[in-house]
This record gives structure tokens, sequence and C-alpha cells, in this order.
């Protein structure tokens, strides 16, 4: 690769990771109604971005109160538990940038894959 192209090629990476870790804070702003419901949320939010692995990842319940009463809750008022994500994410090098690399020198690559080939 030129130098010029690498250059471009990790600016752009860059401006991805940053639009993600955006998309990933907003999924983490959002609560769920039950635990497989976040899970889920999480394993399409991966499947979108396949370049990245979760490196914390955690459900976390949170407790609401249903009655907006200002101060603590009393031991008989009614809360509210939903779940939300905790979770950070880090490049993952089998599917990133590597992974590309190797799809382009596989297409544009003059060895033969025949196995007869010498």
């Amino acid at each position: 690769m030129h130098k010029r192209e690498e250059k471009t090629f990790n600016d752009n990476l860059k401006k991805d990771y940053k639009k993600d870790t955006t998309t990933l804070r907003k999924l983490c702003s959002v609560e769920f109604a039950c635990e497989p419901d976040a899970r889920a949320a999480a394993e399409k939010w991966i499947k979108t971005h396949s370049r990245y692995r979760f490196r914390d990842f955690e459900i976390i319940p949170v407790t609401r109160k249903t009655e907006k009463l200002r101060g603590r809750p009393k031991i008989g008022d009614p809360v509210v538990i939903s779940f939300s994500i905790s979770a950070t994410i880090e490049y993952d090098d089998k599917r990133g940038r590597f992974s590309w690399f190797g799809c382009e020198l596989n297409r544009f690559s003059s060895v033969s894959p025949e196995p007869g080939y010498v």
C-alpha cells in the first residue's frame, strides 16, 4: 500500500471508530425490559459493526421509581427494574483491517489457486 493510501485508510478508521463509539453510547443509554432483549440488541450491534468486539460487556439492572416523587424511595414504594448495557469496544484483528488486506491480496493475486499449478 502506498503511504498516502495508508494514511487515508487510517484516518477513515479513526472516523469510523468515533462514529461507532457514538452509536454504542446511544445503545448503552437505552433501557430494556428484560435481559434477553438487552443481549439481543448488543448482538445485533456487533453484527452490524463487525470490525469490533466487546472488551468489557455487562448488562446492569436499573431500578426506577414508578411515581415521580422527590427524594429517596421508601421501603414499600413500587419500583420498576429495567436493564441497561455497559460496554467498551476494541478492534478485532481477525475481522478488521487485516482481513480486508487479505481479501484484496486474494482478489488481485497473480498466483493461481489451482492445486496443480507450479
